[in-house]
């Protein structure tokens, strides 16, 4: 490694060993703003870069329209050495957090025009780096309002991203930091509540959401009390208290339509309609519904869109109206080719699969079901989340296809394993994945499918290293590679993939 170093040229030497604060791939947009200063300007990043990829210091990968770049852990462990031997190991990890807080607050600012797909595309890809950016700021002391301002604006890279576990897991590290009530506490505690809100645990959802108005009222924030009602709305409508999740609803789109919080009060007035749903009131939810679709077309709000449909969806299930529950569903569907938010995925697939109940097409009921249910699980939560309303049509519509199909022939037709995308496709061209090679499991080396099943145990890389009598890095080494095979984004992920094989 000293005699590829030697070979570089100084500017070289300095951006290879700024890479170091970079775990996963990363874009030009991030070199130029995390390692473009002090003897590199921004402008010579891009030549470096490519003289990097000559010498194979860094790898260069086409993704889309754009190129990423990465380096392997021997190479990044080697310039972390340096960079620390140059004092700059804070300086550039500030950076590095700083521009991933800028672009999640970014995401957030343009949540509701159209370039929706594309950001979440964008905090997927970079999933690794925004993970590095609050283990750093977690454990730097000064750096926790940076920490809960980071998560909260991560909102929706955690719910429409597919990350609810690992973003509970850092509300649960970071709202204990600091209990001065400050903006960023208070967002992170509403934030924190969704994500426990759609896991289902509604008792730490509770406990968020009062400790949220409390920083509201000591702030004297109006909008941040608002941000508490929505969600105590969803909060009740999850309890089965439909009349005071309506009331709570209404009292804060009041106050976010008044503050032009758009993505908040778009978000809330789906909410409302699901609750209008459910309260016997299908005709005003539908109403609801069309505000919701009238303000997202306006903006390019596909998020939003999707989810309205998906409740105009239900509601015409539930007035017998087949057809135009179905042209709902699938509309909404449409939309999750760009986003793949597997919440609104697995409640549109059921909802299809009900439809089909109805139609007396219970085999493609059983296999849309089984869709479903699979995404739910990689989700890591269930329909039950939702509140006693919807969980019951689940259950009496999962029983009726089994009383109709027999548990055996019910059990050939269920999907057990299937990517979000594919359930999308499997729900609206009938196209089913293709089956999975039988050496699948078998493309890990050994180390590696060892080292996936201690995972999938809930073992941290540095008790897998001491179990396996190997160093951390090796470990890490071996994670790396295994995200890279699977092509998932998280050790969760893994865990699922392992889980779902019943690996042994």
């Amino acid at each position: 490694m000293n005699w590829s170093h030697d070979l570089c040229t100084p500017d070289e030497r300095l951006l290879w060993s700024r890479l170091a604060v970079f775990p996963g791939s990363f874009d030009l947009d991030a070199v130029e703003a995390v390692c473009g200063f002090e003897g590199l300007p921004a402008e010579i990043i891009l030549d470096l870069l490519d003289r990097l990829v000559a010498k194979s210091i860094v790898i260069a990968e086409p993704s889309g329209a754009a190129m990423r770049y990465r380096t392997l852990v021997t190479i990044r462990d080697y310039a972390a050495q340096r960079l620390r031997e140059r004092d700059e190991w804070v300086v550039v990890k500030r950076r590095h957090r700083d521009h991933y807080l800028g672009q999640a607050g970014r995401m957030v600012e343009v949540w509701c025009g159209r370039e929706q797909p594309e950001m979440l595309a964008s905090m997927r890809a970079d999933h690794a780096n925004l993970l590095a950016a609050l283990e750093w700021s977690v454990n730097t002391p000064g750096e926790e309002r940076a920490a809960a301002s980071l998560a909260s604006l991560l909102r929706y890279h955690w719910i429409a991203g597919g990350y609810l576990s690992e973003g509970r897991r850092w509300f649960d590290r970071i709202l204990q930091l600091d209990d001065t009530p400050t903006p960023e506490r208070g967002s992170a505690l509403w934030v924190a509540a969704w994500v426990a809100l759609i896991q289902g645990d509604r008792d730490w959802a509770a406990t968020c959401l009062g400790s949220c108005r409390e920083v509201a009222a000591a702030l004297g924030d109006g909008h941040l009390a608002a941000h508490a009602g929505q969600w105590t709305g969803l909060l009740l409508l999850f309890s089965g208290r439909l009349d005071d999740s309506i009331a709570a609803f209404r009292e804060s789109i009041a106050v976010l339509e008044e503050n032009g919080d758009d993505a908040a009060l778009t978000t809330a007035l789906f909410q409302l309609a699901m609750a209008q749903t459910y309260l016997d009131d299908p005709q005003g939810a539908l109403g609801t519904c069309r505000r919701v679709l009238s303000l997202s077309e306006r903006r390019g709000d596909q998020w939003s869109r999707a989810y309205a449909l998906w409740v105009s969806g239900l509601c015409h299930w539930h007035l017998g109206e087949a057809e135009e529950g179905r042209a709902a569903a699938r509309a909404a569907l449409g939309y999750q080719r760009a986003f793949g938010d597997g919440i609104c995925i697995a409640l549109t697939v059921e909802l299809l699969a009900w439809l089909d109940i109805d139609a007396g097409v219970f085999d493609e009921a059983a296999i849309l079901n089984g869709a479903a249910a699979a995404v739910w699980r990689q989700l890591g939560t269930t329909i039950e989340a939702f509140g006693p309303h919807i969980t019951a049509e689940s259950s009496a519509m999962a029983a009726r296809l089994v009383g109709e199909l027999g548990s055996d022939r019910s059990g050939e037709l269920t999907i057990h394993d299937i990517t979000r995308y594919d359930a999308v496709d499997l729900a609206l061209d009938g196209r089913r994945p293709e089956p999975p090679p039988d050496d699948d499991v078998v493309r890990l080396t050994p180390r590696e499918h060892e080292v996936v099943q201690l995972i999938a145990e809930g073992l941290s890389n540095r008790v897998i290293a001491e179990k396996l009598v190997l160093s951390v890095r090796t470990i890490d080494g071996h994670v790396e590679r295994v995200l890279a095979k699977l092509e998932v984004g998280s050790r969760t992920q893994i865990a699922t993939w392992a889980l779902s094989r019943s690996m042994d």
